[in-house]
């Protein structure tokens, strides 16, 4: 009788364990709260030492929180205390860039303005103290606009890299990104997700064995190619700052262009 006992009771307190932990897994909550700010900054501030389980995404912009309902519902406060840019300081701004297109060569560019100009010139002092060129020269600059978490584009013409007096053909170039974001920091920086420059830029060849009676068009005596060229990157900005965020070379004509980006919030 008595091992028999031994047996009703220890089956009797698996049965009350296991009715214990279900009973707990019931208690637990889960919440999904927006944020503006770092997602998972937020999530690893706020979940430290809090008893629930916290996790941020940063793409989705979203902090889901696991646990009994009063440890979840301490975080959501500590989060929504330290997220303190609200809807209506970030609905209504925009993001302004402006983008310079400077190119680095040993010989000066015909036709084409010097990068050291008043709002350009800390950042040519900087490129001549790295990179061997003579010659810094603005080809193009370009303004872009966008809201919050939204992306934007562009494209155009841009001035040659080479000249000679029968041969100008501009180049081209594209302009984009996927999202720009703003940061809840008191000091915020402006992050753009997959920032992506592509140009094409034309470049000399040799003389054309035959010339077109056609004196207007401009290059007719000259064979030409095009070279594309292209920067990828995400790229993190202070408001007012300027970046210099990639360089690329330009073998055939013995250049470099380097992207210049600057940002600032708009209303």
């Amino acid at each position: 009788m008595k091992t028999k006992f031994l047996i009703v009771s220890v089956a009797l307190c698996s049965l009350l364990r296991s009715q214990s932990t279900d009973l707990s897994d019931q208690d637990k909550v889960t919440k999904v709260i927006h944020v503006h700010g770092d997602a998972g900054a937020l999530a690893n501030l706020a979940g430290t030492a809090s008893g629930a389980v916290v996790q941020g995404s940063n793409p989705l912009r979203a902090v889901v929180i696991k646990g009994k309902a009063s440890d979840v519902a301490n975080v959501v406060r500590t989060i929504q205390e330290l997220d303190t840019v609200s809807e209506a300081d970030l609905g209504g701004k925009n993001i302004e860039l402006v983008i310079y297109v400077v190119s680095g060569s040993m010989e000066p560019i015909t036709g084409v303005s010097d990068a050291g100009t008043d709002l350009l010139a800390p950042v040519y002092r900087q490129l001549r103290a790295v990179f061997p060129y003579k010659n810094y020269q603005l080809l193009n600059t370009m303004l872009m606009r966008s809201g919050q978490n939204s992306e934007a584009s562009t494209s155009g013409m841009m001035k040659s890299l080479l000249s000679s007096p029968d041969f100008n053909m501009p180049g081209s170039y594209s302009i984009r990104y996927d999202a720009a974001t703003v940061s809840a920091e008191t000091s915020p920086s402006i992050h753009l997700a997959k920032f992506k420059f592509e140009g094409k830029v034309p470049f000399i060849t040799g003389p054309s064995s035959t010339r077109s009676k056609d004196s207007s068009i401009p290059y007719a005596t000259t064979n030409f190619q095009q070279a594309t060229i292209g920067i990828e990157t995400n790229v993190d900005l202070r408001e007012g700052q300027k970046v210099v965020i990639g360089t690329s070379n330009v073998e055939t004509a013995s250049a470099t262009l380097f992207l210049v980006v600057t940002a600032r919030m708009a209303q």
